[in-house]
């Protein structure tokens, strides 16, 4: 299978933090682990392939990107990752929703701020600089969806300054500050 990049949305709960020294230690346990199965070696010049983020304009939203060669090493992972993480995470966060795109994500702007716009109709707005596809999460589960509920993520490198592409009608455009990578 080709490559694929999970986009995951969450909220801190209350009273959580991002500066907390317990939050710190586990995004920081998190993405070491899923770097182990991307970045054996630990090649400090290899491009991360996970990522933290905070939303910029809301932020108790996070979104961790992160990325695998395979929907199998994906899998892999996920499943250790589930049970030694997930636990520790929903002590912390809420899950709101997950997005996952056939994109390497070595192809990403990970080493910075990002802009990540997700909506319908991209050839109204995207960005031909950008780099996105389809979400196709829905139907890796077995269900079918319409092409109509359909959505297209893209993620660009963010400057500080406001994205002059336009906008989509049915989506928004969200801009994060790097947390930590892998």
């Amino acid at each position: 299978m080709p490559p694929m990049t999970k986009i995951w949305l969450c909220t801190l709960k209350d009273p959580s933090s991002i500066s907390s020294p317990k939050f710190q230690q586990l995004i920081t346990e998190l993405l070491e682990f899923c770097a182990s199965y991307t970045n054996p070696t630990g090649d400090n010049s290899a491009l991360p392939m996970h990522s933290f983020f905070q939303d910029t304009r809301e932020p108790s939203q996070l979104f961790m990107i992160t990325g695998y060669p395979s929907q199998e090493m994906n899998t892999e992972a996920d499943n250790i990752y589930a049970e030694r993480y997930l636990p520790r995470m929903f002590e912390l966060v809420q899950h709101k929703v997950l997005r996952q795109i056939s994109v390497d994500v070595r192809t990403l702007p990970l080493r910075g701020d990002i802009v990540l716009t997700v909506g319908k109709n991209p050839d109204e707005w995207k960005d031909e600089k950008a780099i996105g596809n389809w979400d196709y999460w829905p139907e890796t589960r077995g269900i079918k969806i319409e092409e109509a509920d359909k959505v297209y993520v893209q993620v660009d490198a963010w400057n500080g300054e406001s994205l002059q592409s336009g906008n989509p009608v049915e989506g928004e455009v969200v801009y994060l500050r790097q947390i930590q990578s892998s």
